[in-house]
């Protein structure tokens, strides 16, 4: 068989990855791009949340994606962006706080001015805060513990590997946890956890000459320094095998297990690892071993998936 060489044209790589003159700005340009996308990350998760008020963090999280900001109402600025066709979101994980966004370069200066306000002045008004606790109470009460089995028992996994540290209580926290939550829980964890130090900006796409600076500078007006680091517990060995059985009347069982591992993607395991992963089949990989056995196979369930990290909604 005769083997082909493509040339490939340095033409053809319009993303540019452009040296950035402090590590806290990531910058991608691509200029044929229409859009300009950002991330906002801040180091603090729900690790941080305080012992009896888990969930503050992503609550905190949910008001400023979902809140009014010292500029606007929460209605005004749900208007501003319908005719942008735009929006932003916010994700809190176990040590980050990621706030995304994403919008037509035509439409960046209007875009903007909404992103930096949810950003650096959220006005968490007591009407916001009292919609977006119901809301998550509801999700805790009804939604996770009688509608959503599969993700209980992966978040019970969790529990288990790494009870007694931090990272045990789902990022959304538990029932009483959010009950007690107050307005002004929120406004202390926003205070303490949105610094200049504690945050990194990334911004990719078709953006002006100069504009990722201009983010990073406003960003640069958050309080100095950063919050305490948060101590991580290393997960308990398992002795044995331990179960966590839940006994609930339905029509289905969800079933996860596993066993803590101490590899990072840096690692020379890491990759091996995500060979034997992809094999034993990746969340929505139909082909993968599980998935063909335990479904095509023998027909006894629906999805079968195999993980060696975190996959967010997984």
């Amino acid at each position: 068989m005769r083997r082909t060489l493509l040339p490939l044209s340095l033409a053809l790589l319009t993303a540019t990855l452009v040296e950035a003159q402090r590590a806290d700005l990531i910058v991608l340009h691509e200029a044929s791009s229409p859009f300009v996308a950002f991330n906002i990350w801040v180091k603090s998760g729900s690790a941080a949340d305080p012992k009896g008020k888990e969930g503050l963090a992503a609550l905190t999280g949910t008001l400023i994606a979902a809140g009014s900001t010292g500029q606007d109402s929460y209605e005004a600025i749900l208007a501003k962006q319908y005719p942008l066709a735009a929006s932003y979101s916010v994700t809190v994980d176990k040590e980050m706080t990621t706030i995304t966004g994403r919008v037509h370069r035509d439409n960046l200066e209007a875009y903007y001015a909404l992103f930096k306000n949810a950003v650096l002045s959220p006005a968490f008004a007591d009407a916001d805060f009292t919609r977006a606790k119901a809301q998550r109470l509801n999700y805790l009460e009804r939604a996770r513990r009688y509608s959503r089995d599969e993700e209980l028992s992966k978040q019970l996994l969790f529990w288990i590997a790494y009870e007694g540290s931090s990272y045990a209580h789902p990022e959304e926290g538990y029932v009483d946890s959010v009950r007690s939550i107050t307005v002004d829980d929120v406004r202390g964890f926003y205070r303490t956890h949105f610094r200049r130090g504690n945050v990194t900006v990334a911004v990719g796409g078709g953006y002006p000459d100069g504009f990722p600076q201009t983010v990073r500078r406003d960003l640069d007006t958050l309080p100095e320094g950063a919050p305490p680091a948060v101590p991580v517990a290393a997960p308990k060995r398992p002795a044995g095998m331990k179960v966590l059985l839940v006994d609930k009347e339905t029509d289905a069982s969800a079933i996860s297990f596993g066993f803590p591992i101490g590899v990072l993607r840096s690692d020379p395991d890491y990759v091996p690892l995500l060979v034997a992963n992809s094999y034993l089949g990746e969340h929505r990989n139909a082909v993968g071993r599980m998935y063909q056995v335990i479904r095509e196979t023998r027909g006894m369930n629906y999805g079968n998936y195999s993980y060696i990290e975190a996959c967010p909604a997984g």
